[in-house]
């Protein structure tokens, strides 16, 4: 697992987060980001919105971006809905 800064993550809608993951991709495909969230908690995600992350005081955002896949998990410890989002490319 990769060490970094602690950060927080945005999406329209969300108003609780669990964990989220950013894979940058170079040319025409999308960067893609996994946000998890308790599962009926945690707002409604909205289609389309501005992706931000916020590191300290530095906000890194990614306008224009489009939630294109949501799954439930049952586990042990919860429902967990798992929100796919990509960048305009």
């Amino acid at each position: 697992m990769a060490s970094g800064p602690q950060g927080l993550v945005h999406w329209p809608g969300v108003d609780a987060q669990i964990d989220a993951d950013m894979t940058f991709s170079h040319g025409i495909q999308p960067s893609v980001c996994t946000i998890r969230i308790p599962a009926g908690a945690g707002g409604t995600p909205q289609e389309y919105g501005t992706l931000a992350f916020t590191f300290g005081g530095t906000t890194i955002s990614f306008p224009d971006s489009k939630l294109v896949e949501t799954s439930i998990a049952v586990t042990p410890n919860g429902q967990f809905q798992t929100l796919t989002i990509w960048d305009r490319r």
